[in-house]
């Protein structure tokens, strides 16, 4: 197949696309597949040299502010179907053209695309979206849908996109379960789920099990969604904690973020120097950051559920492939790596008490933990890797799967 990726969002060789579209992009050519990458025009020279992008998109709608907000939105479509058509007007045909972490900015670049008669030379559109256009509370208890001029601009687009939709031309995608039943639920239009694909290449097939002072890892840089205003508490509170006298914790705090009062949380200065916390203060590479996973022996993502309801975790799939425990929030999509078969240990709020009680569990019943979570390691590496992706493009396209290589 002729495969072309976009990723805006290619630019530095920090956060996981470079990962993700570098795992994806390897896997397919691996495969036989011949694949084309678009970045930003600033993405650096080794890591164009390293994935083979095209430095051709102008605007990143995940790091510009000009680009976002409803009138930044609108420039950023404009620019970005503007690149896209300049680019396929002088690219070969495609099988796919996969657009993985599509944004309202996107949809709308490509409903006016595809609407507008842009010629595809006979390829088939993944939209995957990572972010839907629910909200979630507490308090209701389900998703719903506000009425925004976001929710409808992307409702229009989804109406003008059906036609094609329903000939197979354009395919809607969700890496989670959770995802895929909101995304149908608000487009009225089928969703497939591809789940996110990890390499688990040059991992060690065994691992030493470590109860006598495991190591509770706490990576992915702090924010609000993520629980680190929580984490903060629950740390403090462990260090009093007789069950977890022994534990060691490593967290990874960059810099400050901003609570929904406004006021702003920097990194706990109570942590430096502190003899049983480890404190990384710096963006990490794909590799620096999967040796920091490979350093522990449980992974603690108090993620919160308004952001992750639907929303999964690379980082807890990068857990599950090594064989490390997940503590992760009851309600989140993480909860459907279980059903895979990895292990963990459900938070049951969103607290720094359910953070302890948590934490208290996982360390009584580690080795037994620690045991399932390795058992499970080839169930998960099946159900994200680059071979489940790529069956779902074939299934979809109607071709015969070929021999992988």
């Amino acid at each position: 197949m002729r495969i072309l990726i976009i990723e805006e969002a290619l630019r530095e060789d920090t956060g996981h696309w470079p990962a993700y579209i570098g795992t994806l992009a390897r896997g397919l050519r691996a495969s036989g597949d011949e694949v084309d990458i678009l970045g930003h025009t600033d993405c650096g020279r080794q890591l164009c040299a390293v994935l083979r992008v095209n430095p051709v998109l102008r605007a990143n709608c995940w790091l510009d502010t000009q680009y976002q907000g409803t009138l930044g939105g609108m420039k950023h479509s404009q620019v970005y179907r503007s690149d896209i058509r300049t680019w396929l007007e002088q690219a070969p045909g495609y099988d796919w053209i996969l657009v993985l972490t599509t944004r309202l900015q996107h949809l709308l670049a490509w409903t006016r695309l595809i609407t507008g008669g842009e010629r595809m030379k006979g390829a088939r559109l993944l939209l995957l979206f990572v972010q839907g256009f629910g909200r979630y509370e507490s308090m209701r208890q389900a998703v719903y849908f506000p009425t925004t001029m976001s929710t409808l601009i992307a409702r229009s687009c989804f109406h003008l996109l059906s036609p094609w939709v329903s000939t197979g031309k354009v395919h809607l995608g969700a890496e989670t379960v959770a995802m895929q039943r909101e995304l149908s639920l608000f487009s009225k239009l089928p969703v497939k789920v591809f789940p996110h694909p990890v390499s688990a290449a040059g991992i060690p097939k065994e691992r030493a099990v470590r109860g006598d002072e495991p190591v509770v890892n706490c990576p992915g840089l702090a924010r609000y969604e993520k629980g680190s205003a929580l984490l903060r508490q629950a740390l403090n509170l462990a260090m009093g904690r007789e069950g977890l006298a022994r534990v060691r914790f490593i967290v990874q705090w960059k810099e400050g973020f901003d609570l929904p009062d406004g006021k702003t949380v920097g990194a706990p200065p109570e942590w430096v120097g502190h003899p049983r916390i480890t404190l990384v203060r710096d963006n990490l590479a794909a590799e620096d950051f999967f040796q920091l996973l490979l350093a522990s022996d449980l992974v603690l993502l108090p993620y919160r559920r308004e952001a992750y309801h639907n929303r999964l975790s690379r980082i807890a799939i990068e857990a599950a492939i090594i064989g490390r425990p997940v503590l992760y929030t009851r309600g989140t999509a993480i909860a459907e790596l279980m059903e895979v078969g990895a292990a963990g240990v459900a938070l049951e709020d969103e607290s720094a008490d359910a953070i302890i009680r948590g934490l208290e569990r996982a360390v009584a019943d580690f080795e037994a933990l620690a045991k399932a979570a390795v058992a499970a390691v080839p169930r998960v590496r099946e159900h994200h890797s680059v071979a489940t992706f790529r069956g779902g493009l074939i299934r979809l396209a109607g071709h015969p799967l070929p021999c992988v290589h």
